[in-house]
């Protein structure tokens, strides 16, 4: 799983500790307890395998990720309230309308962002667009 993500810079909260882990300082038994993760550099066309490893987490911000095709797995991830996206390869939106405690989405450098518009969930009540239509 590490080579998904850059493990230098990518950090996770354990529920109820202010100071975020690299993944190489947690046990996989805390997995179940990681509420918050920024990653950095992700590498995967879907969110399946951090659905599959943290299935509780509340918060996911995605910085730089530049093979994200789809939101595959996100489905999975029930607790989610909070979710920010940098991503210029993002085209397939239609798995964010099952996550019904999403409130607040904040997806940047994506092309297709207004194709989201389509799939929101009903609970939302903050989205951010920032996307760069100069190409």
């Amino acid at each position: 799983m590490k080579d998904l993500f850059n493990e230098k810079s990518s950090v996770f909260n354990l529920d109820g500790e202010m100071r975020g882990k690299f993944i190489n300082e947690l046990q996989e038994s805390d997995y179940s307890n990681i509420s918050s993760i920024v990653l950095e550099d992700f590498k995967s066309e879907d969110l399946t395998d951090i659905s599959a490893n943290f299935p509780n987490i509340n918060n996911l911000y995605i910085n730089k990720a530049d093979l994200l095709i789809n939101l595959g797995g996100i489905n999975l991830l029930k607790n989610l309230k909070s979710l920010s996206i940098k991503s210029n390869t993002l085209s397939d939106f239609s798995n964010l309308e099952s996550l019904e405690q999403l409130n607040s989405l904040q997806i940047e450098d994506c092309m297709k962002a207004l194709n989201v518009l389509t799939f929101l969930p009903k609970t939302l009540k903050k989205i951010v667009f920032n996307a760069n239509f100069t190409s």
